[in-house]
């Protein structure tokens, strides 16, 4: 009986039943007062009566099986699951144990508001509504319906024992606080078999201006979860053993060791490795071909990769069959779109990526790949705007090293010096692996005059890319900037 009632609460059958039974009995004062006055016969009113509780069954059934959306009517559901997902009842909620190669979950947990503003409590519920919706859109996780997540509302419930419920890997909770002028959004990413915090982060905006800014607000959270995901499934990935490894875990696995070990041969030549396993294990599986063609069209670009031709094959190859596969996903429009546009091919790419963006606004990869392409075309201006535009959506991005790095060249090359300089800085801080950057700081500190900090950026760039010669560097940023280099008295080998 316990399990029946929470179910009725969280099916909204109570509200129902409390809306109707106050329609019927003001429709039947209603009645009953004109149908007096116009003498009409007894048996109206009763046969009124006689519908209105016959309508009472009736609402409640339907109250059951439906729920009203902003897209409409549509049938109550718990979770959109698998078939061959176990269901089973708890004390007031509906347990999923999922099967074994189930994408990992997140629930997005009611947002507690902390205010003496009635107003406060809706804008604290849109904030869960909205993070659920963009959570939705992170590829390879499924995220519980708001309407699951709600009946935790108000509840002193362990986090573990709520993750165990759902049947999810990880949880989001938060709050909003008045304090003072500013309202305070704090946000927490729980592991949920631990309970331990992954990640933290608050967020001060003034109060006034807070349905100006939440659009923006929970949009950032959103990206920023997304990051923090693929940080955490990385790391539970690399503690699998190898055996045991699917192509959901290596793909991630993939993923990480480029976001996080940053970018250098071997970091490629690792990720390569994981990509074309994952892909053996699962050939069905879009998402490892779509990033194995991005991986080799940037190392085809970069020249960290032996045999170009070959990654210039294997990545076109790549991209052409993660569109077969699934060609209305964000995420293989994106990472195919930039493969393509990397690789010299941007009437081919741009219009992927436009449709990437299409799908979903919040890509930034895919906008700072048109950037990118925008800027090695010479569309400077429209180039640094929308790779700016990008930077601004997910400034923490695991790409951020080399969205700043084509920043630092495009702003170089359009006079901006001292903005090319920052944007260097920012690449080289968020990947100390990446060599690219300290090139172009050598090339600015050289034309400043200051010629032995420009040799020592450009000697840290040899240590770490020991093939680095003046060819290279007139292939990937410019002829002017290698001759400028060699102007400026600094020494590059060319063997």
């Amino acid at each position: 009986m316990r399990d029946f009632l929470a179910e009725l609460r969280r099916r909204h059958v109570y509200r129902v039943a409390v809306y109707y039974a106050a329609s019927a009995w003001l429709l039947v004062q209603i009645a009953d007062v004109i149908l007096e006055n116009f003498n009409q016969p007894e048996h109206l009113m009763q046969l009124l009566i006689f519908c209105a509780a016959l309508g009472f069954p009736l609402a409640l059934i339907l109250a059951w099986i439906f729920d009203i959306t902003a897209d409409g009517v549509k049938r109550t559901k718990v979770f959109e699951r698998a078939d061959d997902d176990e269901i089973s009842i708890s004390s007031d909620v509906i347990t999923v144990t999922r099967s074994a190669d189930e994408r990992p979950g997140i629930v997005v947990l009611p947002f507690q508001y902390y205010s003496d503003q009635p107003l406060d409590e809706i804008v604290s519920n849109g904030f869960t509504e909205d993070l659920t919706t963009l959570l939705a859109r992170v590829p390879g996780f499924f995220v519980i319906s708001r309407n699951t997540a709600f009946t935790y509302k108000n509840q002193m419930k362990d986090l573990r024992e709520i993750g165990s419920e759902l049947g999810v890997r990880y949880l989001l909770e938060g709050s909003m606080r008045r304090i003072g002028e500013q309202v305070r959004v704090t946000a927490q990413l729980i592991d949920a078999e631990s309970g331990s915090h992954l990640w933290a982060e608050h967020y001060d905006t003034p109060g006034d201006r807070l349905d100006q800014v939440q659009d923006a607000l929970i949009g950032g959270i959103a990206i920023r979860l997304g990051v923090e995901l693929a940080r955490a499934e990385f790391k539970l990935a690399s503690r699998k053993p190898p055996r045991d490894r699917d192509a959901w875990s290596l793909y991630q696995s993939a993923k990480g060791t480029l976001m996080f070990n940053g970018w250098s041969e071997d970091s490629i030549k690792q990720a390569r490795a994981q990509l074309r396993q994952a892909i053996e294990l699962d050939p069905l599986y879009a998402a490892p071909q779509a990033y194995l063609s991005l991986l080799l069209a940037l190392a085809h670009w970069i020249k960290l990769v032996d045999d170009l031709p070959a990654a210039h094959e294997e990545s076109i190859a790549a991209a052409n069959r993660a569109l077969e596969l699934d060609p209305g996903s964000s995420e293989v429009l994106g990472y195919a779109g930039c493969a393509f546009s990397d690789l010299g091919y941007k009437s081919r790419g741009i219009p992927l990526l436009e449709k990437a963006i299409e799908l979903d606004a919040s890509n930034a990869q895919a906008r700072a790949a048109i950037g990118a392409a925008q800027i090695v075309s010479g569309d400077l201006e429209n180039g640094i705007a929308t790779l700016s535009e990008a930077v601004k959506i997910s400034p923490k991005d695991p790409g951020l090293a080399m969205w700043a790095t084509i920043l630092s060249l495009g702003t170089g090359y359009s006079g901006q010096m001292e903005k090319a300089e920052e944007w260097a800085d920012v690449a080289y801080t968020s990947d100390p692996h990446f060599f690219p950057p300290l090139i172009l700081r050598a090339w600015i500190q050289g034309l400043r005059g200051e010629r032995e900090a420009a040799q020592a950026s450009l000697n840290e760039a040899v240590r770490l890319y020991p093939k680095l010669n003046a060819a290279y560097i007139a292939g990937f940023l410019g002829v002017d900037i290698a001759h400028q280099l060699q102007e400026s008295g600094l020494t590059i080998s060319d063997s």
